[in-house]
């Protein structure tokens, strides 16, 4: 029980960080500069909300077909988004959860920093919904 409870505590504490960092200061986790702005969260509406992709293909394919367009910045700010969503599920490895994130980070062109080691909390994850999740 005890190491559960230490890996929600690293959890909400990167949540507060998070919190702080890129809702309040427009920041980035990943220490990327200013990413979590107006301008970027417009873009993935536009290339990923407005654009569905109903394809029979991965993920991955199709999100990066979406976001071809995008700015480096709206693409890094997908790749925190997904960081934030994999925070949660516990049922999957977190080699996957890094796989995903660095390939979304790696479309924008620009090497994914982690200065405050940020990665390392997706070992765990707080509980899982289930594929209706």
């Amino acid at each position: 029980m005890a190491r559960l409870v230490d890996q929600r505590s690293r959890i909400y504490a990167a949540v507060e960080t998070w919190k702080r960092q890129c809702l309040l200061d427009d920041s980035s986790v990943f220490g990327a500069g200013a990413i979590w702005t107006l301008r970027h969260a417009e873009e993935l509406i536009r290339d990923f909300v407005d654009r569905p992709d109903m394809g029979d293909r991965s993920f991955e394919e199709k999100l990066r077909d979406q976001l071809s367009s995008s700015s480096a910045g709206a693409i890094e700010l997908a790749a925190e988004m997904l960081w934030v969503m994999m925070l949660f599920p516990s049922n999957l490895k977190m080699n996957r959860k890094l796989e995903l994130i660095r390939t979304v980070w790696d479309w924008s062109g620009t090497p994914l920093s982690d200065p405050n080691r940020m990665l390392e909390v997706l070992e765990a994850g707080i509980g899982s919904g289930g594929m209706g999740y």
